[in-house]
């Protein structure tokens, strides 16, 4: 019992140092829950501008797996039931992404996946809202 709150204290240490990473990257992107109790193991971020959808393409060409909607509707196209519930409008919910964090997960995952969602928004966020800085951030890395 132990080494399974261990394990999951270490998930959530790895999904904070994530969104940490992507607030400093790009402060305006919305973090679904970050201030609320949740799981350890999930994260939703929204990228205002571009489709969850058009998000999980450009990841799955990235070699990285995201998905986009509840999970509770999984292979439905539609916004998140679950965000509009939470109070998000239909911008934020259909821009949404959901990234999950799993026992084997390390800290070089998430470094990844920071690189490659700093990629994703600097192509196909466009310009304005920090792109500039996201951009120059992607070529330094």
């Amino acid at each position: 019992m132990a080494a399974d709150r261990n394990g999951m204290q270490r998930i959530a240490e790895l999904r904070d140092a994530l969104e940490r990473r992507l607030r400093r990257t790009v402060p305006t992107i919305v973090i679904a829950g970050a201030r609320a109790p949740r799981l350890p193991n999930t994260t939703c971020i929204a990228m205002p501008g571009v489709t969850g959808e058009t998000q999980v393409i450009a990841f799955d060409l990235a070699g990285v797996s995201v998905s986009s909607g509840a999970a509770c509707s999984s292979g439905k196209v539609s916004h998140s039931h679950v965000l509009a519930a939470m109070g998000f409008g239909e911008e934020i919910a259909l821009s949404a992404i959901r990234v999950s964090l799993g026992w084997t997960t390390t800290g070089a995952d998430v470094e990844r996946f920071c690189e490659v969602w700093t990629g994703v928004y600097a192509r196909l966020h466009g310009s304005g809202n920090g792109s500039e800085t996201v951009a120059t951030m992607a070529m330094v890395h």
